[in-house]
């Protein structure tokens, strides 16, 4: 039986292989993602855009990740806000 490490820790978001299925150097066996580096983009309505500002803390909880939380911050913020997409 083999086992895997990854070099940081990390939340296994998908599963390429099913056991007893055999595993090869060009297809990956799981797909990993680092918790430390998230970046999130968002769209927030006009009442929430007026009281969001440039480093301002803020808590994520990602509700499929069994209410996993982190914290961060504000980290770029236009100077005026896009106009509208028309659709």
């Amino acid at each position: 039986m083999a086992s895997l490490k990854a070099p940081f820790d990390g939340i296994v978001a998908t599963v390429y292989l099913d056991p007893g299925n055999l595993a090869n150097s060009l297809t990956p066996a799981l797909k990993l993602i680092d918790r430390n580096t998230l970046h999130v983009d968002l769209k927030l309505s006009e009442n929430d855009v007026a009281r969001v500002a440039l480093d301002q803390p803020v808590k994520l909880t990602i509700n499929s990740l069994n209410g996993w939380q982190t914290e961060g911050k504000v980290a770029t913020w236009p100077r005026r806000p896009r106009p509208p997409t028309a659709w």
